[in-house]
């Protein structure tokens, strides 16, 4: 992949993923962002050759479907959350792109909490 062209699904206002963003490779570049189809330019995004998913946000199931079925550029879908089975769909279980999500990046917050639950 040589340049990252990246849609953000994710709320605009959220300010817990705008960190991530903030200092990105030079060869990164956010093309959308939103949550709801009616946020996409689909048209824009293939002129774009829009090639990453980065999902921030629950309720995506139809909108990744449709993302990957309108946008052949895309290589790579990312998401934040470290559980993706809610977000399973045919669609995405046949693509062939790579998928990442965040497991393993909540370990040590969740040991720690546990530890402190045993505590009471």
């Amino acid at each position: 992949m040589s340049k990252a062209k990246v849609i953000c699904v994710s709320d605009s206002n959220d300010s817990s993923w705008q960190a991530v963003f903030r200092n990105l490779p030079e060869d990164t570049e956010i093309v959308a962002t939103g949550t709801v189809l009616k946020d996409f330019n689909f048209e824009e995004l293939r002129s774009k050759d829009a090639n990453v998913v980065f999902v921030s946000y629950l309720d995506v199931k139809d909108l990744l479907s449709t993302f990957l079925s309108e946008l052949p550029s895309l290589e790579w879908v990312h998401f934040r959350a470290a559980g993706i089975d809610s977000v399973m769909t045919d669609t995405l279980k046949s693509w062939t792109g790579t998928m990442t999500n965040a497991k393993g990046s909540f370990s040590e917050a969740l040991a720690e909490y546990a530890l402190t639950a045993c505590l009471y």
